[in-house]
């Protein structure tokens, strides 16, 4: 049997249900566990359901979730058992929950002692405010009766007063001395309220209370002043006069403004030195007045009916906030603590009112600035959310609404798989479910999809909050699609840059061939006017006159010139044919080998080398040798001409690579042809002065740019010039492996 509040519940038919499982009506995960439940019932015929059932979630027939409260219990019959299940859709109540729960959390954070009690008295909750007022944590009175921490006289009938009023008019405000943990008594203005259910059940107690040490302190030394005043009367008129002066100078040097009235007529009978300074009215000003002429014209009638002697108790604590006027017309608001007392023959209330106005306006500072912090999330042009821990908006700002392309009202109360079925299948789902778990930041640049097939990026930082997770959103569609073409355009760009360099290759490997073929091609005509020379100057010199000789001369000196030109061109065209084979050798030994192979064959030996720091090297060591042949004949070169020939050699470390460096402080050159030092055939003096091909420094820029490195100098003419050049880190050499 099916009625149709199951229907309306679940959204099957009564056709659809009759004859099937209970267990249709939950969630796949949870109807094993039940259906075994289900059976413990049925087995246990005389088994006894307590009242109420368990919540569990249900899931309709659409496949959404419903929080149900479910209630199972067996019926017999002659034939067979059956199972009544009463069902209640608790949806509601499970947010009413939640928002009590928020509410909870300011509960605790109050400075005022703030704790719930059962329908028995026993304490439920108990917030910060509490523990700092009486000593006790939540954990050490949790579960104790409210009463054992107040100090009564059984007898007295308080605790039926208390009740009295709570059940007629549903709260009681009055003082009573709580128990502190180290067993003093905190005098405390109480304030307790019935907490009704929807249906008028009784759920149990909310209590306030205030310290009110202070004012019970002043009030015991009023009243003893009082009773004393009372006691002298009686025995003589002195002692009471001696009374009166001390009452006197308590009231009128108390540091808060007090004042006494008369109830009914609300005149003041007597006031205190701090209110005559407070308020600007002079004594007799005052005396003149009644209390409802120092508030607003607005506020009187609430006044009346706050102080109507027909509507209260004359024994009744008062404490309140009420904004007075001052006699400047300014407003202030105060806190005011009034007591019934006899004042010279009549029933009047001692009023003490303290100054609150700077804690009032920080009060509405405070609102106001949530208000103003509120409009600006709002107006931002970064999305803000914030999700509870099921998954549920609980805030958007305008920009979440223009991104999510829904209204405000489509998003807040929603779950994210309400929104967005199948999310739990993406890495945003994946990044928030870690942040809730974790609790730390996140974040993620997300690319999404809106059902009419257009696509947008954002760019999601997520940070968790008490709520549950804070999302702020950005917009990075633009920056994208601007990513997306320039990484066309690269790509087009390195397509290009391989099919130009392939073809430099090939050109290249041309060039060089031609100029080994060249090369190796003018070597035989060489020979030959080189052998025709030695002819005549073997076989014909007694027929040659002096210019004929001179002429043979220069002759064999330019084929010769001419040789080592071809030979420097063979060096550089074969180095884009060598394959480098790298080795980490000792640099240093092989520049004493080459000085020392130098001075055998030249003049170097009147050179003074000094030979700084070298670091070991790590290259093909036979082109490298050629490298530091060139530079160092380069130095030897063009320093002899100086009458003190010296020549630095060394290394440094810098930005991951080894620099070396070869100075001398020979002729140098000027930098502004710096340019052409290190091109083919691109000399900056003349072969006259000193000889060469111009190959030399072409060849050493070959060689360390096919090691990775770079080649520079600098120099001042006249003032020796130094050549530099740069090897990369062995390691740096692996990683490009």
């Amino acid at each position: 049997m099916v009625n149709w509040r199951a229907e309306e519940i679940f959204g099957y038919r009564r056709e659809e249900m009759i004859g099937k499982q209970i267990e249709m009506l939950l969630p796949p995960t949870m109807q094993r566990a039940h259906e075994q439940l289900r059976e413990k019932y049925m087995q246990q015929h005389n088994h006894k359901i307590k009242e109420g059932g368990r919540e569990l979630p249900g899931m309709r027939k659409d496949g959404s979730i419903v929080m149900t409260d479910i209630s199972l219990a067996p019926i017999k019959t002659e034939g067979e058992t059956l199972m009544a299940a009463s069902i209640r859709d608790i949806t509601g109540r499970i947010e009413e929950r939640m928002q009590l729960d928020s509410l909870s959390r300011q509960v605790n954070q109050a400075k005022e002692a703030i704790y719930t009690m059962a329908p028995d008295f026993s304490i439920t909750s108990w917030n910060y405010g509490a523990q700092r007022l009486f000593g006790y944590t939540a954990k050490e009175v949790i579960g104790r009766k409210a009463t054992e921490l107040v100090s009564y006289d059984q007898e007295s009938g308080w605790l039926e007063t208390v009740s009295k009023h709570l059940t007629e008019s549903g709260g009681w405000t009055g003082e009573v001395y709580k128990i502190n943990k180290n067993g003093t008594k905190v005098p405390v203005l109480t304030s307790v309220t019935s907490i009704l259910s929807e249906s008028g059940i009784l759920t149990g107690f909310i209590s306030v209370s205030h310290d009110i040490s202070l004012q019970k302190s002043l009030e015991y030394q009023l009243k003893q002043s009082n009773e004393s005043l009372e006691e002298k009367v009686r025995i003589r008129t002195d002692e009471i006069r001696r009374s009166e002066q001390k009452y006197r100078y308590l009231f009128h040097h108390n540091p808060i403004p007090m004042w006494v009235i008369e109830i009914g007529t609300y005149k003041f009978l007597d006031v205190n030195e701090m209110a005559i300074q407070k308020y600007g009215y002079s004594r007799e000003e005052f005396l003149a007045m009644t209390a409802e002429e120092i508030r607003p014209v607005t506020t009187r009638n609430a006044f009346r009916r706050e102080n109507n002697p027909k509507t209260k108790h004359l024994n009744d604590g008062y404490r309140g906030v009420w904004q007075h006027q001052k006699k400047d017309g300014s407003l202030i608001w105060v806190e005011i603590i009034a007591h019934h007392i006899q004042f010279e023959g009549k029933q009047s209330r001692l009023i003490l009112a303290n100054d609150i106005t700077e804690k009032k306006e920080a009060q509405d500072l405070l609102r106001s600035n949530e208000k103003r912090y509120r409009e600006t999330l709002d107006n931002m042009l970064e999305g803000i959310q914030i999700l509870d821990f099921d998954w549920r908006y609980l805030y958007v700002n305008n920009a979440v609404v223009k991104q999510a392309r829904r209204t405000r009202e489509e998003l807040l109360g929603f779950t994210l798989f309400e929104l967005y079925p199948n999310i739990e299948k993406t890495e945003l789902h994946n990044v928030f479910q870690r942040c809730f778990k974790e609790r730390t930041p996140r974040h993620l640049e997300n690319k999404f999809v809106y059902p009419d097939g257009n696509i947008a990026w954002f760019d999601l930082t997520f940070q968790p909050v008490p709520e549950g997770v804070f999302v702020l959103s950005m917009d990075i569609t633009d920056r994208k699609l601007a990513e997306e073409r320039i990484s066309n355009i690269n790509a087009e760009l390195e397509e290009k840059v391989r099919i130009r360099t392939r073809q430099l290759q090939k050109m290249n490997e041309e060039l060089e061939s031609f100029a080994y073929s060249v090369s190796h091609d003018l070597r035989a005509p060489l020979r030959g006017i080189n052998g025709f020379a030695d002819i005549l100057q073997e076989d014909y010199a007694a027929q040659l006159d002096d210019e004929a000789k001179r002429i043979t001369r220069i002759i064999k000196e330019n084929t010769v010139r001419m040789g080592s030109l071809i030979d420097d061109l063979l060096s550089f065209s074969r180095l884009g044919r060598h394959e480098l084979e790298k080795v980490r050798f000792d640099t240093r030994e092989m520049i004493l080998q080459l000085i020392a192979s130098m001075e055998q064959k030249t003049e170097s030996n009147k050179i003074e080398f000094h030979i700084k720091d070298l670091h070991p090297s790590y290259g093909d060591t036979t082109s490298l040798r050629q490298v530091w042949i060139n530079l160092i004949g380069n130095a030897i070169k063009y320093s002899r001409g100086n009458p003190q020939p010296n020549i630095n050699i060394g290394s440094y470390k810098e930005n991951g690579e080894t620099v070396y460096f070869v100075k001398d402080n020979g002729v140098g050159f000027d930098m502004k042809y710096a340019n052409k030092l290190f091109k083919v055939f691109q000399r900056l003096h003349s072969s006259d002065e000193f000889e060469g091909t111009g190959v030399g420094l072409a060849i050493v820029e070959k060689i360390i740019n096919k090691h990775g490195g770079r080649v520079w100098a600098s120099s001042e003419e006249n003032a020796g010039a130094c050549f530099y050049f740069t090897l990369p880190e062995e390691e740096q050499h692996q990683n490009e492996k």
